[in-house]
């Protein structure tokens, strides 16, 4: 018996599905495209119709269906809650108890389908949802604080997820897609990721005091784990003017590291960005470095991603704003 009533109620669940639309009814293409959430949610919307206008006449004609094909579906309502949400009189209709209960749920409801649905937008426009991207260190600290800070204020509902490390690892983070998008240092060869410039940056050698190009080589160097293109064009520049190796005092994990033992009066530096001086201004004395023929030593700054990733609404956005904020201009 159990069993039997179960596929009962089964049925009547089956037949209340079966005749959300209603039979005789041409939909508009605006009901076709919306057919989906119209068989979702209408039994919500007929039981918030009739508490809103007390009138199975007003409420049909709202909901675009006739009177008989609603009274019909609001027996087969009442049938599959279990109690009559309807009381009929001479002036009209009124809900019972819980036919107000089940109102309320019926606004709620719809009011939460219609935020679904707005949020749904949003994740199509790229205005909501998360969005995980890898910066080196020295950038996260220097120079991506601002750019993040003007990103939210005009995108709130992207929820950014950053990750600090090295651009060698960046790399191989967004080849196993464990990124969306990254900030690294130098060129990046690999069949799968896609790389756009960002910026050029002159390299310059950085002190606590005035200093000539003459006394660098006896000058200590405080060192740090950069990218490598550019170590490998600071050493050919070292070679091109000094025939002695550098004084290497001590190799540090990070420019910030190394900055704060230049600040001691400790040595010298050589940093890839001037713009990571920008908080310092006073503090130090800089040489932007020129190769002989006069042409600068710069490091490149690219914005890489999966070449999945390319049509990733989220990741789209990020690389428009991009292109309209000048990172240089950032305080």
């Amino acid at each position: 018996m159990r069993e039997a009533g179960k596929q009962a109620k089964h049925g009547r669940l089956a037949l209340l599905f079966a005749e959300r639309i209603p039979s005789g009814w041409t939909p508009s293409q605006e009901h076709i495209k919306n057919e989906v959430h119209i068989v979702r949610d209408f039994d919500w919307k007929i039981i918030y119709t009739l508490k809103q206008t007390g009138n199975v006449t007003r409420a049909a004609s709202l909901l675009f269906v006739t009177q008989p094909t609603l009274t019909r579906r609001i027996q087969l309502i009442e049938e599959e809650l279990g109690f009559p949400i309807l009381i009929r009189g001479a002036k009209g209709i009124s809900l019972t108890p819980a036919g107000e209960h089940v109102a309320e749920y019926a606004k709620k409801i719809l009011e939460l389908v219609d935020q679904m649905h707005l949020e749904l937008a949003g994740f199509s426009s790229g205005e909501i949802g998360p969005l995980r991207l890898g910066v080196p260190p020295a950038y996260a600290l220097f120079v991506i604080p601002p750019f993040i800070e003007k990103f939210t204020e005009q995108h709130p509902n992207v929820k950014l997820d950053m990750l600090v490390d090295y651009s060698s690892a960046l790399r191989i983070m967004i080849e196993n897609r464990e990124l969306n998008i990254a900030v690294v240092r130098g060129e990046t060869d690999s069949s799968v990721i896609k790389s756009r410039l960002l910026a050029e940056d002159q390299v310059c050698i950085v002190c606590a005091k005035p200093f000539s190009l003459e006394q660098l080589p006896s000058m200590p160097r405080i060192d740090f784990i950069r990218e490598s293109s550019v170590t490998r064009k600071a050493d050919i520049w070292w070679k091109e003017h000094f025939n002695a190796p550098p004084y290497i005092r001590m190799r540090m994990n990070s420019c910030q590291q190394s900055l704060e033992m230049v600040r001691y009066h400790l040595g010298y530096a050589i940093v890839s960005d001037s713009k990571y001086l920008k908080r310092m201004k006073g503090e130090f004395f800089s040489m932007p470095m020129f190769f002989k023929n006069g042409r600068p030593l710069t490091s490149t700054t690219h914005v890489i991603y999966h070449h999945d990733e390319e049509y990733n609404p989220l990741v789209q956005n990020l690389l428009r704003f991009m292109d309209e904020v000048d990172i240089n201009t950032l305080p």
